[in-house]
C-alpha cells in the first residue's frame, strides 16, 4: 500500500469519528458532563488544528510535496528536466480541505467525548 493510500484512509476514518465526536459532544445535555470552559478550549484549539491541518507540508518523497494532511489538498511533484514544481489540484482541493479542517476541529472534542462517554457511563 502506498503512503498516499494509507494517508487518505486515515483520513476517512478521522473524518468519522471527528463527525461522531463533533455530534456528541454538542448534542443537547451532553455538555452538563464538562465544565463549561472545556468546550471553549475544545472549540479555540479545534479551530486552530483545523488550520494547521489544511495548510501543513509533508514530503513523502524527493520528488513530492503534498499540502494538507491526512487529506492532500494540493500535490506538488518535482519536473526533474527544468527543476520546477508542478501542482496538481483537482476537484477534491475544496472537499480534501474542508475535511481536513473538520478534523482538526474534532480532534479535540474526541478527548472531550471519551470523557463524556466515561463520565456518563460511571454516574449510571
Amino acid at each position: 500500500m502506498k503512503t498516499m493510500d494509507v494517508l487518505i484512509l486515515t483520513g476517512f476514518l478521522l473524518f468519522a469519528l471527528s463527525c461522531w465526536a463533533l455530534y456528541y459532544v454538542h448534542r443537547p445535555g451532553a455538555q452538563r458532563m464538562v465544565p463549561r470552559h472545556w468546550v471553549w478550549i475544545a472549540i479555540l484549539s479545534g479551530v486552530g488544528l483545523g488550520c494547521l491541518a489544511f495548510n501543513m507540508k509533508i514530503s513523502p518523497a524527493p520528488t513530492l510535496q503534498v499540502q494538507g494532511v491526512p487529506l492532500p489538498v494540493v500535490i506538488f511533484e518535482l519536473d526533474e528536466q527544468d527543476g520546477r514544481w508542478r501542482d496538481y489540484v483537482g476537484w477534491t482541493t475544496v472537499v480534501f480541505g474542508v475535511a481536513n479542517f473538520v478534523i482538526g476541529f474534532g480532534i479535540p472534542h474526541m478527548l472531550m467525548a471519551i470523557t463524556i462517554f466515561f463520565r456518563k457511563r460511571s454516574a449510571s
